[in-house]
């Protein structure tokens, strides 16, 4: 199909223009012929000259033929149909969502008609032909959304495709770093609105990853209670949280707890004790279905705690209790590795104790200790805000030379901190990183931005800070201890704008064999109210902040491992950096890895009491590599390519004689089990789709999908403009004729 459009270079009323003088030339010239010739001769001598000017016209003017043709062959688009286990679930009254997904499907196929075919996939933990066909009844389908468009990624004739749709209602948990298809993928999100519900779920669940043998461990647990129509029907008011652990090839209770079922949203805590032997063990937190309750998936949750490993003793500390101490409490409570102990006043004369407690440590219920041996069950110390009349010289002494024989202190900052709460020419005045001298004497209210300073940006407990603050617009604190230049050694890891210039926030200095970090703000707590960015920074800083200053790696005596992250799922690499301690020679340490395979399932397959045994492969050598500029630290790269159990195995020697062996086992799969979340997470599936340059849709405006499509169809179209007047010559030749023909009539007419 074509249309003509014209071109021309003259504004329009100079083209009028000319067009009216054209014709006034070729009125005047007729008249003259007419006096001169008869009217046969006068039309003969005038049809060329018009012509000849229509042409010249016609050149003035440029029109242009306008071609659009289709593309020669049919598009194609590759449809991508969520067939687990949560798409089952009836959330509507149209049916469930696989059959709504079902019925999308055809509908979008009738609007393409021709112009669009697809070719149809469905998908669960791997990509499979589309059958359509529900899973048999007792099946669980699991969703690996990640592995399924990384599959899609891999196929070698991706790029003949116009597009990926994926039909789905989304996955249990977030997947960062995916591989998506180099083509835009237009993700369908299927699922109702949850405020139009009846059921029970188990919202959320905290556990520990890692505790000591014959310890007790909390487990809690949010319980959702959703009576949109009031169609549950428990025979009483109350339910039970039931929590079980696999062992022996079956679900042992282990504890159970209420739940009230006229609250909408209820916390429960659970307290086990953790079994002699070390290991990983699987355990669930479950609630019982209730009649007319849409699902039961969400019902259950499981999770792997592993036996046995050392963890990481924290004493926090303070006189009072405020948002700043309970904020840095619930972070690290929430840190697997770490053994977090609470010591807090709240009388003149009584302490209480919480959470992990250790053999030796009664004497913190009389205060803090006087005795650095006491100190000592605690590689970090973290000391709120209080001033320093409330400290007795024999506690401040043995803090001192805690941390001078290699102890780690963080002081949080404060009203009652530092200069501001009299600590100059006290005993523990040598172990903050900035001088007293000068600070003023009052606390200073923002807001007051704050940054990272260039030369800390590779320090471990800020670096992954950077990347959270620049997502964040303005970080700022509310509040700064003033405080003087900081010491000789000491180094500023997190800075703030204040007075026309900048001022530590965070820093960190050595003391004898120790180190001390402190804080001049009491108000960063509010990052985790503030945005997602700034939560994320908080939490990163205080994981890494205890770490990095008590000098702890995971491992054992000799060897030191650090991973990358804390989780991996199936498709990701790991890294492990890996550290030797002691003194050798160049060469003299050899490290050999290896990674063994487990086929047998994780714990989300547990959960539906799967108990097949772990079935060890052949290992897998891995190859170790020295970082550059050290000679006692090594990495090693392995990837994850399915899901399972993995155990990675690594042996040092010196020379040929050994010297520690290190283990680890690694569970690679997805944190949640199928259908724990059966709400539609549109803000994930629409970053997911414009991360591939495609669109999301929600359920109701699916059919705008098709109009997508079909529009980028047209912007494939090819156009092609064809200037008739420069087109094969036709133009120049035409106008040759004519002038021509004109010769040759006026040679005939002897006018010449």
């Amino acid at each position: 199909m074509g249309s003509l459009y014209w071109r021309s270079p003259l504004p329009p009323l100079l083209g009028a223009a000319l067009l009216l003088g054209m014709g006034i030339w070729l009125v005047f010239l007729y008249r003259r012929y007419r006096v001169q010739h008869s009217l046969r001769r006068t039309a003969a001598l005038m049809l060329p000259k018009t012509a000849a000017a229509l042409l010249v016209m016609l050149a003035y003017f440029d029109p242009v033929w306008k071609i659009v043709r289709d593309p020669d062959a049919t598009q194609k688009v590759a449809v991508l149909i969520d067939n687990s286990s949560s798409m089952q679930v009836p959330d509507a009254k149209e049916g469930g969502r696989a059959v709504r997904a079902a019925q999308l499907l055809d509908e979008m196929k009738g609007s393409l008609g021709r112009v669009i075919t697809c070719d149809t996939y469905e998908f669960d933990q791997e990509v499979k032909p589309y059958a359509g066909a529900a899973p048999p009844a007792g099946e669980i389908r699991e969703t690996d959304l990640g592995i399924c468009l990384a599959t899609m990624a891999d196929k070698p004739d991706i790029a003949k495709y116009l597009g990926v749709v994926v039909v789905t209602d989304g996955g249990d948990e977030l997947i960062q770093n995916m591989r998506l298809p180099g083509v835009p993928v237009y993700v369908a999100g299927v699922g109702s609105d949850p405020a139009g519900w009846d059921d029970l779920a188990i919202a959320s669940l905290d556990a520990p990853a890692i505790v000591e043998p014959l310890s007790r461990f909390t487990v809690a647990g949010e319980i959702v209670t959703r009576q949109a129509t009031g169609r549950l029907t428990p025979s009483q008011a109350q339910a039970q949280a039931v929590l079980e652990e696999h062992a022996d090839n079956a679900w042992l209770v282990r504890a159970t707890a209420p739940i009230d079922l006229r609250l909408e949203r209820q916390r429960v805590e659970l307290n086990v004790e953790s079994p002699a032997d070390r290991g990983i063990r699987d355990y669930r937190l479950r609630v019982e279905p209730l009649a007319g309750e849409l699902s039961a998936l969400n019902n259950v949750r499981a999770f792997a705690v592993e036996i046995g490993k050392d963890k990481l003793p924290v004493l926090l500390f303070a006189q009072e209790v405020g948002w700043d101490f309970s904020s840095v409490r619930r972070e690290l409570a929430r840190d697997p590795a770490l053994a977090l102990t609470t010591l807090f006043r709240i009388s003149e004369e009584r302490f209480v104790v919480q959470d992990n407690r250790q053999e030796g440590d009664q004497v913190l219920e009389a205060g803090f200790p006087t005795e650095t041996k006491v100190l000592d069950l605690y590689q970090c110390i973290i000391l709120g805000s209080f001033p320093a009349p409330q400290w007795q010289p024999a506690q401040m002494q043995a803090l001192l030379e805690y941390v001078r024989q290699g102890g780690a202190v963080i002081f949080l900052g404060g009203k009652s901190s530092y200069a501001q709460g009299g600590y100059g020419g006290t005993a523990l005045e040598p172990l903050f990183p900035w001088r007293l001298e000068g600070a003023g004497r009052e606390l200073r209210t923002g807001p007051f931005a704050v940054n990272v300073p260039v030369a800390a940006m590779s320090h471990r407990i800020v670096a992954e800070m950077v990347t959270s603050l620049a997502r964040d617009s303005k970080p700022t604190i509310e509040s700064l201890n003033p405080s003087g230049s900081l010491r000789a050694g000491a180094v500023a890891l997190l800075e703030a704008g204040a007075g026309g210039g900048s001022a530590p926030v965070v820093a960190l200095q050595r003391y004898g064999q120790g180190s001390c970090l402190a804080l001049a703000t009491d108000t960063l707590w509010k990052w985790t109210r503030a945005s997602q960015p700034l939560s994320a920074a908080f939490s990163h800083f205080w994981r890494q902040a205890v770490r990095n200053v008590s000098q702890w790696q995971e491992g054992e005596r000799f060897l030191s491992v650090r991973w990358d992250q804390p989780h991996y799922r199936p498709g990701e690499r790991a890294t492990a950096t890996i550290g030797v301690a002691g003194r050798y020679g160049t060469g003299q340490v050899h490290l050999k890895a290896a990674l063994v395979v487990g086929r047998a399932s994780p714990h989300d397959v547990l959960a539906r009491g799967d108990a097949r045994p772990m079935e060890r492969e052949q290992a897998e050598p891995l190859e170790v590599a020295g970082v550059l500029g050290s000679d006692r630290e090594f990495t090693a790269n392995m990837i994850f390519r399915q899901r399972g159990t993995y155990v990675f195995d690594l042996q040092a020697f010196v020379g040929e004689k050994p010297l520690e062996s290190y283990e680890k086992t690694l569970r690679v799969g997805p944190t949640l089990t199928e259908g724990a979340k059966l709400e539609v997470d549109h803000a994930f599936l629409d970053y997911l789709a414009t991360q591939s340059g495609g669109a999301y849709f929600r359920e109701g405006d699916f059919g705008r999908l098709a109009e997508t499509l079909r529009s980028r169809v047209v912007e494939q179209a090819v156009t092609i403009d064809m200037p008739l007047v420069q087109h094969n010559y036709v133009y120049l030749v035409a106008l040759l004729l004519i002038l021509a023909a004109e010769w040759t009539l006026r040679r005939k007419m002897n006018l010449f």
